[in-house]
Formats: structure tokens, C-alpha cells, sequence
């Protein structure tokens, strides 16, 4: 369970916690500045970046990733691809799909834009 200074969500659940970030990718796919606290972001292979929180949470609840083109007039359809089967040691796995089922790597300047609810607790 987390030991920060959470401030207090409204919901269902006990214990819900919302984390939010943004993540720059710069030249060869590596992650060059990520804006949000409480998890690191970092490159885990062609077109993978691992998303690792700082802390243990029971469970995901919700990952939402948008992944944004650094070229604005780009027609290409890319998918960020969520992967929690690794949940349990706090990492959630993105891999950018270029549409037609390969993985693929980003180009300079892109960015994953990325939203998680958590359960700290286990009471429910």
C-alpha cells in the first residue's frame, strides 16, 4: 500500500488514486522528459515502454494511453497497446501498434499521454 499524502477522491471504491502523466520520446524511441509523479517511464524494447509505479498499489482499476504523433499533418494510425499482465510487480507494459498488428518505434518528438486508477486498499 502507498504512503503518501493523497488527496481525497470521491468514488465507489475505497482508496481510489489517480495518477496522470506525459512522456516525450526523442531520437531511437528513448523517453527524454516525463511530466507526472509517483512512476517512472522508460524504454523497453522497439516500440515498448515500460510505465513502473513507485509504489504498490492492490490493483489497476483503469489505464487509458492516447499516444500523439509528433508530426501533426501525419495520416499514419498508430494504437498504444496496454499490457498489465506484469500488474503485480507495478508495471504496466505500452507497445505502439502501427495499425496492422506490428510494433513499431515512434518517431522523435511523439508523445503517450497516459491516465491510471489505482486501489491502495484491499477493504472494499
Amino acid at each position: 500500500m502507498a504512503n503518501r499524502d493523497f488527496k481525497e477522491v470521491k468514488a465507489l471504491e475505497r482508496e481510489v488514486i489517480l495518477l496522470a502523466g506525459v512522456s516525450t520520446i526523442g531520437g531511437s524511441g528513448a523517453v527524454t522528459s516525463t511530466n507526472g509523479s509517483g512512476f517512472s517511464v522508460a524504454k523497453g524494447g522497439t516500440g515498448i515502454y515500460n510505465i513502473t509505479l513507485e509504489d504498490n498499489y492492490q490493483k489497476f482499476l483503469y489505464i487509458g494511453v492516447q499516444f500523439e504523433e509528433a508530426d501533426e499533418g501525419s495520416t499514419d494510425q498508430f494504437f498504444a497497446v496496454i499490457d498489465t499482465s506484469a500488474a503485480s510487480s507495478g508495471t504496466a507494459v505500452v507497445k505502439i501498434d502501427n495499425g496492422a498488428g506490428t510494433i513499431v518505434e515512434p518517431d522523435s518528438g511523439a508523445k503517450l499521454h497516459f491516465f491510471m486508477v489505482l486501489k491502495n486498499s484491499s477493504v472494499t
